[in-house]
Formats: structure tokens, C-alpha cells, sequence
């Protein structure tokens, strides 16, 4: 016999108390429920399962590329402590308390810093890489030209969405709750704080990068640092095509150079 919950005595409106408490309570009243709460379950285990691989991925992915050398040979090893690291930070969250903390990350990270990162990264890659790039690479690789919604979605519907919703999120804020619970006052300060320390590298790391430019005044810097690398191109020759000062160039190695006439600075990985 089945036991229904009622739903007013849970936190249905979002988070774990929706997709473990409402949702199975609706798929138990519907005909074929046990084919229904395999199906349900099963999904929310591959969309677990595939948000982890990309997460864990980017953040394995990124270190290794930033210390090639030192981790490149040992990936597998560093990303077995890298997990057995995430898998001991995620203890305090299944304790009797862990739904408290669970909901206090998830009100700042998932709907604040997560947001303002996700703007950085559709900016950066439609205003400084540029669409027209990102549509030749992945021409490129697949052998067919970009659908042009796909460009109409990276150039203004992504990051158009992504400001409003930032937004909303913003004018909408209320303190932290769980259902009946209030968090302390001291919540407050503290979540906004862990919500701002995720995006410190991005203005710490571009101030860094200016400090280092060469460049003679700040707008220079600025202009030098928001262009492409050039180091960053297709694995294949006949691919590596860029332009520089208006003109069609072919990559080479990385540690080949020229020097262009109308501009005199060495150019790496250009000829």
C-alpha cells in the first residue's frame, strides 16, 4: 500500500523535494507507475551521470592544459584524486543536515555565480572569438556549414537569456529558506561571499594579464589581450588559416615566427 505524503508538509517547489518527493507521488498515481519510476529514475541517473562528466572533465581538462608536463602522462592519476578530493567535500551534504547546506549552495552558486560566468563565456565566445571563427572550426570538423540559428542563438538569444535571467534572479532575491526554516542572519553575508569567490579569477587573472601586456598604454593591452591566440589552431595544415593585419596566413609550429612587414613584432606560430 502505497503511503502518500502530503505535499504541503514538503519543499516541492524546487530543488531535491521536487524530483524525489512530488514527482514520484504524481508517476505513483499514474497507470504502469513501476514502468514510469524505472523510466524516471533512470533519467535522472544519466543526467546526473552526464552533468558529472562534463563538470569533472572541464576541471581535469583545464588543469592539465595549464601543466601539460607535470600531469599530461599522469591524467588518470589526477583525475582519480580529483574525484576521491570532490567525493570527500560532498560528505557534509548527506549527513542529517546536508539538505540545509545543499540548499544554501544551490540559492548562491547555482542561481548567482553560475549565471554570471556562464554571460563571461557566451561573451568571450561570440564577441572576442567571434561567431564567424567558431562556425570555420566547426565547419572544419564536420565538413558542413553552420545552421544559422545556431549563430543568431550564440550572437544574441544565449546571452540575451542569460543577462535577463541573471536579472530576474537579482530583483527577485529573498534570504535563504527550506520550507519552514529561516537560515541565521549571519547566512546571508556568508552565501553572498560564497558566491562572489567563484568569480574572483576573472577579474584577478585579466588584471594579471594587463599587469604582464606590453603593450604601451591600457587600451592597447586591452585591444592586444582581446584577440584570439594565435597558438590555438586546427590540428590539420591545410586548416590553420587566420588573419592577420587584413592578410590570409597558414599556422605553422608553434615555435616557428616571422616578422610581418607592416607590423614589426614577431609573430608566434605564423609563416
Amino acid at each position: 500500500m502505497v503511503n502518500i505524503v502530503p505535499l504541503s508538509s514538503t519543499n516541492p517547489a524546487g530543488g531535491p523535494g521536487l524530483a524525489f518527493i512530488a514527482y514520484p507521488e504524481a508517476i505513483a498515481l499514474m497507470p504502469l507507475s513501476p514502468l514510469w519510476a524505472i523510466l524516471f529514475f533512470m533519467m535522472l541517473l544519466t543526467l546526473g551521470l552526464d552533468s558529472q562528466f562534463v563538470t569533472l572533465e572541464t576541471l581535469t581538462g583545464s588543469v592539465i592544459d595549464e601543466f601539460p608536463e607535470l600531469l599530461r602522462k599522469r591524467r588518470t592519476l589526477f583525475t582519480f584524486v580529483v574525484c576521491a578530493l570532490m567525493y570527500f567535500i560532498g560528505f557534509p551534504l548527506v549527513t542529517n543536515g546536508g539538505i540545509y547546506v545543499f540548499q544554501f549552495m544551490d540559492w548562491y552558486c547555482a542561481a548567482i555565480a553560475i549565471v554570471i560566468i556562464a554571460i563571461f563565456e557566451s561573451v568571450v565566445l561570440a564577441y572576442v572569438y567571434g561567431v564567424r571563427r567558431i562556425c570555420e572550426d566547426i565547419e572544419q570538423m564536420v565538413g558542413q556549414p553552420t545552421f544559422i540559428l545556431w549563430k543568431i542563438c550564440w550572437w544574441a538569444v544565449t546571452p540575451g537569456l542569460l543577462m535577463l535571467l541573471l536579472v530576474f534572479t537579482l530583483f527577485n532575491y529573498k534570504a535563504p529558506t527550506y520550507g519552514s526554516y529561516q537560515y541565521p542572519d549571519w547566512a546571508e553575508p556568508l552565501g553572498w561571499t560564497v558566491a562572489v569567490i567563484p568569480l574572483i579569477p576573472i577579474p584577478a587573472i585579466a588584471a594579471w594579464r594587463l599587469y604582464q601586456s606590453k603593450e604601451e598604454n591600457l587600451k592597447m593591452r586591452f585591444m592586444r589581450l582581446l584577440q584570439p591566440s594565435l597558438d590555438w589552431h586546427p590540428q590539420e595544415r591545410e586548416h590553420r588559416r587566420v588573419q592577420v593585419n587584413g592578410n590570409c596566413v597558414t599556422y605553422t609550429a608553434p615555435e616557428d615566427s616571422i616578422r610581418l612587414p607592416d607590423e614589426k613584432k614577431e609573430i608566434n606560430g605564423v609563416v
